[in-house]
């Protein structure tokens, strides 16, 4: 974890993501109900809202576990740069955007 930051804050803040993910969820699910009674028009135009709230909340949770994983590296790392896994994160949470987005 970060020296001046406690264990518990970085918890609450992973907590909260959390749970802004599961109400991207019910939010998806309230949509796709309303769209089954008032047409699937609505659906449409909700649904992808929804469900780029997921994709940013997902993309933030996995970019913050690689931060705090990143404070303390494992003694046999030598390099300090940009982690391949952090550039592997970005450029599909890009591609994921495209997709939904460009269609």
């Amino acid at each position: 974890m970060t020296p001046c930051t406690p264990r518990h804050r970085h918890i609450r803040l992973l907590t909260l993501l959390g749970s802004i993910l599961v109400a991207s969820g019910l939010l998806f699910l309230i949509c796709l109900a309303v769209g089954q009674r008032a047409g699937w028009i609505t659906f449409a135009l909700v649904a992808p809202e929804c469900v780029l709230l997921a994709l940013r909340t997902t993309h933030v949770i996995i970019r913050y576990i690689l931060y705090l994983q990143s404070c303390h590296p494992p003694i046999h790392q030598l390099s300090q740069g940009y982690l391949s896994c952090a550039f592997a994160t970005e450029t599909l949470d890009v591609l994921k955007h495209l997709t939904i987005v460009g269609s």
